[in-house]
């Protein structure tokens, strides 16, 4: 069954001359614990399409359908609550809080719905980004491999069923890269999270499950991976 279905999406930015159509009636679906990556070059669509699937943008046309509630028709309040506990993002510039701690920065989705998160499910997840003597240090104390890390705790705090993940590994070195990748892949196991990912490097791209390729707002292939040599 599928947890994400776009039918005819599209997204126009501009007028007349200045029209860009950044997605061209783009349909696909996604099935519940697959890990796929979307990889494109500078202006296909890609991350349009990321802000699309996250309710932080709507289209133009077409629908979104995030296990079979319509996210496109909803009103600004809807889709915030909606994607806090429904869709965890993780952002290339990690959008962490400069004046909250690590802990806080991982609670925020949950601080902000006025709940305190689990004790166990937090230092389950603390301990699997290998933050435990971090908490109390801020964004401004922190390497870029650990300040990903935690915009990954914050996505994952309130289990969503979807996380995605806008070029995670863009800002980072291939150590931090390859650490950042693992995690991502972990949490896909474990919590049979569907994951989508944007990149657009392609030895990144291939770390997944499945690969779409999208170039001037269509997808132009879609193949999965096999890791069996890996």
């Amino acid at each position: 069954m599928d947890i994400l279905r776009t039918e005819n999406l599209s997204k126009i930015y501009g007028v007349g001359d200045k029209k860009v159509n950044a997605l061209d009636n783009l349909s696909l679906e996604i099935m519940k614990g697959e890990f796929v990556s979307i990889i494109g070059p500078s202006g296909s669509g890609k991350s349009t399409l990321l802000h699309m699937l996250g309710s932080v943008d709507r289209p133009t046309e077409g629908k979104i359908y995030i296990e079979g509630t319509d996210i496109s028709s909803m009103n600004e309040t809807e889709s915030a609550l909606f994607r806090r506990k429904n869709i965890g993002i993780i952002y290339q510039a990690y959008n962490l809080i400069p004046t909250l701690n690590v802990e806080k920065n991982i609670s925020l989705p949950m601080l902000l719905d006025g709940v305190k998160p689990d004790k166990e499910e937090f230092h389950k997840i603390i301990e699997m980004l290998g933050l435990n003597e971090r908490l109390n240090h801020f964004p401004n104390q922190l390497s870029g491999g650990q300040q990903q890390r935690v915009a990954i705790g914050r996505a994952l705090i309130y289990k969503p069923s979807i996380i995605l993940a806008d070029e995670p590994t863009g800002n980072l070195d291939s150590k931090n890269s390859k650490i950042i990748l693992e995690l991502l892949k972990r949490s896909n196991k474990e919590y049979n999270q569907t994951i989508i990912m944007i990149t657009h490097d392609e030895e990144v791209a291939l770390s997944a499950d499945r690969m779409l390729t999208i170039i001037d707002g269509k997808v132009v292939s879609d193949k999965v991976i096999s890791h069996e040599n890996y």
